[in-house]
């Protein structure tokens, strides 16, 4: 079953705005015994940008690559997948972020057909850091302009309906965990199986 998440559109983005939008939670740990922490995201757009906020209660992120497409995913990891094009193009991109901002981006068709964007792309894309006693937080702003380079005649906009699946990991991390918003059912962990994706409405 998929799960269904609307965006509010926004005139302008700022932190105030949090507050206001509606909440989805990554507290679905498949393939562990014990869950992982629990991770909020929130998203909304304006005319031409996406925003995805997430907050990760984890008390003591593991933080150690600091250059972009570095496996941060083995650190404390939130990341986001989105099909921006679903019923016409099976590519969909990862954006993998730690605790520190650093960013992994790529984009394809499965775990193995894909390409990794390079630093000039994943510049591209606004990330803000923060650390706090009882959790961290990741702030993300993508330009519409980073998909329409790759997805062509995409219309970001009121109606617009695209598909994805936000997780928390951290392969490396004391506690090793796998966590979905849309839950996957697989034997082993694994995020890049898009048939699990779940709906993202543009309200």
């Amino acid at each position: 079953m998929k799960k269904e998440y609307a965006l509010k559109y926004v005139h302008h983005y700022n932190e105030k705005l949090l507050n206001s939008l509606e909440k989805l939670t990554i507290n679905d740990f498949p393939w562990n015994e014990q869950s992982g922490p629990v991770t909020e995201v929130r998203l909304c757009y304006t005319c031409s940008h996406l925003h995805i906020h997430f907050t990760t209660y984890e008390t003591k992120p593991r933080s150690t690559y600091t250059q972009h497409n570095d496996p941060v995913y083995k650190d404390s990891c939130v990341e986001f997948f989105i099909k921006p094009k679903p019923s016409e193009d099976d590519r969909y991109v990862n954006i993998e972020v730690n605790s520190l901002g650093t960013c992994l981006i790529g984009m394809g068709i499965s775990r193995t057909q894909r390409t990794r964007l390079n630093q000039e792309m994943c510049e591209s894309i606004s990330i803000t850091p923060q650390l706090e006693p009882e959790c961290w937080k990741i702030d993300i702003t993508i330009p519409f302009s980073f998909f329409e380079q790759y997805f062509r005649d995409l219309k970001i906009e009121k109606g617009a309906q695209m598909e994805g699946n936000f997780y928390k990991c951290g392969d490396e991390t004391k506690n090793p965990h796998f966590g979905c918003w849309n839950r996957i059912e697989n034997k082993n962990p694994d995020f890049h199986l898009p048939s699990y994706f779940g709906v993202l409405h543009f309200n």
